[in-house]
């Protein structure tokens, strides 16, 4: 846990590179298949009710049953209070006056665009109250639970399931797995979970099962091949024809239908042992899936892949003009990958982009437009926001524009008062290119136009006209005690007030260069 209580794992030998240090039968693991909650639903219910919050009402029914269930065991190494999770932070009941204060300054964060993600994949706290109310008839009435099982209770376990449920495989899909979930949550981990994805999508089965195509026959044994005069035969599926006989061996063994943890990096005895839930994830992620933040990365990648904006936050217009401003956006983006494809035109990405010396970046390959309007850490700003604000500002470019106007941004970038000597040979040459009036009129419209987003953004959020000078003020003169949340939440605060602050700074000189 975040705030050190709870369970956790401390090793008492030398962790090794490579190693197995735990094997999880895969009977063990409670998931919706395993349990008979989604079974007793309707189908037509059963339909609407995505897996994450289906999974919370199994955990439901699984406690409802008390010592009966088959998961008591494990059921009794849960915490037994709400995980205080960002989307429980404005239920007073659960969160109290720390998770009020929280909420409120979170507005206009990273933390209110997941809870956006969390309503539209279907699990927010509304969508869990209508599944409740559709369900509560199905939990039986045991000697354990003799009332019927609460609203609070609904979010006790979805606090349960999203902070501790893994992806397991094609079959399972999210699930709790006993044991994995003890080791606690750092960025730089030291075991890392693996399971077998490669199941029969009908039973879960590992090895080859009745569901299967089958690629063909082998001795069950490789001591049995060549002469033997029966040897024992294994059938092979098509779903395992791409591994190597001797794994295919090993899967019919039932001790090896696991789910492991297996070490990723040294550790030493006495030395508490990480996993890691999810890489590159934001504090923003984290606070709503965990209820916690990964301090341990504070600096580079609070912000995980970037500061998000959605289209509709940069092109607000009517329907009819938005869509037309989309398909300007869609085509300068095309037209922008056409003319510097990587790695053939390298040498002139290489004039806007060079690690924390650039005003731009490039997000990573196969991320759509639409998911790469971002900033980053350093406060660059990806390609695909910059045309987005060109395309709202009605901007049209000839293809040598689209390439000179980023280079002669950069340019102008290396160019102030501290980034001198940043500048290579490469942007002088490029500082020097002669722009014409019309093409400096373009630089100073998209520059305001990206100031303006960066100065709307910081003015939705709380205090959003103070410095993060003050904002840290108000961080610091925080206890730790009864304020665990208003704390988490001002750090998620700062960390991206932070980089809209360095973002406008820049682009307001930008500007006055092409005033």
């Amino acid at each position: 846990m975040a705030d050190s209580s709870g369970l956790r794992i401390f090793a008492v030998d030398v962790g090794v590179p490579q190693q197995v240090v735990c094997k999880i039968p895969r009977s063990a693991i409670l998931s919706n298949r395993t349990t008979p909650f989604a079974d007793s639903l309707s189908r037509s219910t059963r339909s609407q009710i995505p897996a994450i919050a289906l999974l919370s009402l199994s955990l439901l029914y699984e406690f409802r049953l008390g010592p009966k269930s088959r998961y008591w065991g494990y059921l009794q190494s849960l915490p037994r209070r709400h995980v205080e999770i960002a989307p429980l932070w404005g239920v007073f009941a659960i969160t109290g006056e720390d998770g009020q204060s929280a909420a409120e300054k979170v507005k206009g964060t990273g933390v209110e665009a997941e809870l956006r993600r969390i309503n539209k994949d279907g699990h927010g706290l509304e969508d869990l109250r209508q599944y409740h109310q559709a369900t509560q008839d199905v939990f039986p009435l045991t000697e354990f639970s003799p009332q019927p099982p609460s609203y609070l209770d609904v979010l006790y376990v979805y606090s349960l399931v999203s902070s501790r449920a893994f992806q397991v495989d094609v079959y399972h899909g999210a699930a709790l797995v006993p044991l994995a979930d003890i080791f606690n949550h750092q960025e730089l981990n030291n075991v890392c979970f693996e399971s077998d994805d490669f199941v029969c999508e009908s039973c879960g089965s590992l090895p080859t099962c009745e569901h299967d195509e089958i690629e063909g026959t082998e001795p069950r044994h490789a001591d049995q091949e060549g002469e033997h005069e029966s040897p024992e035969m294994i059938k092979i599926a098509d779903r395992l024809s791409h591994l190597p006989l001797e794994v295919i061996r090993s899967l019919f063994d039932p001790s090896q239908n696991t789910l492991d943890l297996t070490v990723k990096t040294l550790y030493e005895p006495g030395q508490e042992v990480f996993n890691t839930y999810g890489e590159g994830m934001s504090w923003a992620k984290q606070a709503c899936e965990w209820g916690f933040i990964d301090v341990s990365i504070e600096g580079e990648g609070v912000l995980g892949h970037g500061l998000k904006w959605e289209v509709g936050d940069i092109m607000n217009r009517d329907k009819e003009h938005h869509e037309k401003i989309k398909k300007a956006w869609k085509s300068q983006c095309k037209m922008w990958t056409d003319l510097t494809p990587a790695p053939s035109n390298a040498s002139v990405k290489n004039g806007m982009e060079g690690g924390g010396d650039s005003l731009f970046f490039t997000p990573e390959e196969g991320v759509s437009p639409k998911d790469a309007l971002l900033i980053n850490d350093d406060a660059q700003v990806a390609f695909p926001l910059f045309w987005a604000v060109t395309s709202e500002l009605e901007l049209a470019f000839s293809k040598q524009e689209m390439l000179a106007i980023p280079q002669a941004l950069n340019a102008a970038f290396h160019k102030l008062p501290d980034r001198q000597g940043h500048a290579g040979e490469t942007d002088d040459v490029r500082a020097k290119q002669s722009l014409g009036g019309a093409t400096r009129k373009k630089l100073r419209e998209v520059s305001g136009g990206i100031l303006r987003l960066f100065e709307n953004r910081s003015a939705r959020t709380w205090q959003g006209d103070a410095s993060t000078s003050f904002l840290c003020d108000q961080l610091d003169d925080l206890s730790d005690s009864g304020h665990r949340l208003e704390r988490m939440a001002l750090e998620i605060l700062v960390s991206e007030r932070r980089v809209l602050e360095v973002a406008r700074a820049v682009w307001q000189d930008l500007r006055k260069e092409f005033q």
